[in-house]
């Protein structure tokens, strides 16, 4: 309620135009929101365009009415003005009967709502949605520059899915795997302090029963049980850095999948609830990821509890000049050379953002997620990531449509029938239930209801950015059980290079039969740095060599 002195405005608006497609001359009435100007999206005609809509000021379907702006000035002569300070003022928009009820100069109270003006009154530049999962994303950990696809995995893993039942879960796993030094420990730290619950431990000072749940006896008490970090964390984020230093991960196997830990010490024989999300940063074990080597074989870690994680990243230092220096000149201003709370604007950055979801398809989910040039992101408060994460938690329950489900089942499918002859099983119904829980958290982002064919192609991009990082070959094959099992990149190139080797000797001698002493020599002339026994176990399992008698073998020419 204000009171004071005005002055006034008439103008006509119009409430609903009728546009006339230029294609089939359909005609249709739209429905103009506060007097803005807005155009059909399409023609609701068999033709269904999308542009070139005339508008027909002479239809009965335009409608217009008057409405009056006035200006209301904070009275001078009420005891709340103080001395000195300039009166204020409120603009007021009028209609129907209201218009042109009072006159210049006149004292009148006004009870009415309070309404905010948009800044862009076209309409022309309004951020869509896939602009605010950007700011989101840019929003992570900002002081560390680049990994935009690993900062939108972990953010799916802090949103989380939807449990359908008490059995089914909802918390997404994301291991990143990578070089020392480029920022995994301190997106951790990021992820943990954005989550409404968020737990940071580090593997090294930390053991099973510090994690899970430790069984104390006290005098006068007896057993009583003492919460780890992951029962802690309930309902919340874990996030383990030094993941590959732990001295114990079998407590994770039953919390990462069942989301509780089972207690069966000194009497106590009880079940924990622990619905944790665990995010976890690991070192390749000899210093720096090995391509020749699986992800298993790399983190000497068990092929279970890999197989625990929704999505697994790979981030190697590689050298590249222009990216260097971006690099360098964002850790530059990181350190006070920007005065501004922007992400940097670089030419790197050449390809412009999309105006919606349904555009994804054109670039790649990395290109998608830079800014355009010139463009700036306006970075959110930790404190308000906090409160959104929270708040989709809560409140947001989203359910595929029928047509994200279809595109879901036909990823699956095509996915295990198109390995199905190479006699691997590239996915299980566990991935499956993982690419659901992925898409329910990417639909929570934009706080929507209902998860949709756009949110699941967004996830679909993640799953094979990470489905690359993990199974690339050197070579540039895809091979799905680099994961946990077989011996790396490496042993595909060796079979072929040792089989070439032993044809060079085979048209030098002019014989095809090799003693297991000759192959092993044969193997250190080539360069072949391999287990020599394994390396013959597997060529001929492969068919390259045919097993004679003793320690001799046939060499297979094709």
């Amino acid at each position: 309620m204000s009171d004071g002195i005005f002055t006034f405005l008439i103008a006509i608006m119009n409430t609903w135009c009728a546009f006339r497609c230029s294609q089939c001359n359909n005609e249709q009435a739209v429905q103009q929101k506060d007097g803005i100007y807005t155009t059909p999206t399409s023609c609701h005609s068999g033709c269904k365009a999308r542009s070139h809509f005339v508008l027909i000021q002479q239809s009965v379907f335009t409608r217009m009415e008057a409405f009056q702006t006035i200006r209301l000035q904070e009275t001078t002569q009420g005891s709340r003005t103080v001395a000195g300070s300039a009166a204020k003022n409120i603009e007021i928009e009028l209609t129907h009967e209201m218009v042109d009820s009072v006159c210049p100069g006149d004292d009148v109270t006004v009870t009415g709502l309070l309404k905010a003006r948009s800044q862009d009154p076209d309409g022309t530049a309004k951020a869509s949605l896939y602009k605010a999962y950007m700011q989101a994303v840019y929003s992570l950990c900002p002081t560390i520059y680049g990994h935009e696809v690993v900062k939108a995995g972990l953010l799916l893993g802090l949103f989380g899915g939807q449990a359908t039942t008490s059995r089914t879960r909802a918390e997404i796993h994301v291991l990143v795997v990578g070089d020392p030094g480029i920022g995994k420990s301190q997106i951790l730290q990021s992820c943990a302090n954005v989550s409404p619950r968020g737990i940071f431990v580090c593997g090294t000072n930390s053991s099973n029963v510090g994690l899970t749940v430790t069984v104390r006896m006290e005098k006068g008490v007896g057993a009583s049980l003492e919460a780890g970090a992951l029962v802690l964390a309930d309902q919340g984020v874990c996030c383990i850095d030094e993941f590959d230093k732990m001295s114990g991960h079998h407590g994770l196997l039953e919390v990462m999948e069942q989301r509780s830990v089972s207690v069966a010490k000194a009497g106590v024989i009880c079940t924990v609830p622990a619905r944790t999300t665990v995010l976890a940063a690991a070192n390749p074990a000899g210093g720096h990821y090995n391509k020749a080597k699986t992800v298993s074989e790399n983190l000497k870690l068990h092929p279970a509890l890999l197989s625990r994680f929704d999505l697994v990243f790979i981030l190697l230092d590689r050298s590249n000049e222009r990216t260097d220096n971006l690099l360098t000149a964002h850790i530059q201003k990181v350190h006070g050379l920007s005065k501004t709370n922007s992400t940097p604007v670089h030419p790197f950055f050449e390809s412009s953002g999309p105006s919606s979801l349904e555009e994804e398809g054109e670039s790649s989910l990395e290109e998608r997620l830079r800014l355009a040039p010139g463009e700036t992101m306006d970075l959110l408060p930790a404190e308000l990531v906090q409160k959104y994460i929270g708040y989709a938690r809560k409140n947001v329950h989203p359910k595929l449509t029928a047509k994200a489900a279809e595109e879901l089942r036909d990823f699956f499918v095509e996915l295990r029938r198109s390995h199905r002859e190479m006699d691997m099983i590239p996915v299980t119904t566990r991935q499956l239930e993982g690419l659901i829980r992925l898409t329910q958290a990417r639909a929570k982002i934009d706080l929507s209801s209902e998860a949709t064919v756009a949110h699941v192609r967004d996830v679909l991009a993640i799953l094979r950015q990470s489905m690359l990082d993990v199974f690339s070959t050197d070579e540039g094959d895809l091979q799905f059980t680099r994961l946990t099992n077989g011996s790396g990149t490496s042993k595909t190139s060796m079979v072929r290079k040792f089989a070439q080797v032993l044809a060079s000797r085979s048209a030098v001698t002019g014989t095809t039969l090799f003693t297991t002493a000759e192959l092993k020599q044969a193997m250190v002339a080539g360069g072949i740095a391999a287990n020599c026994n394994e390396l013959i176990d597997t060529m001929n399992i492969q068919g390259f060599l045919l097993k004679k008698g003793r320690d001799c073998y046939k060499f297979i020419i094709d």
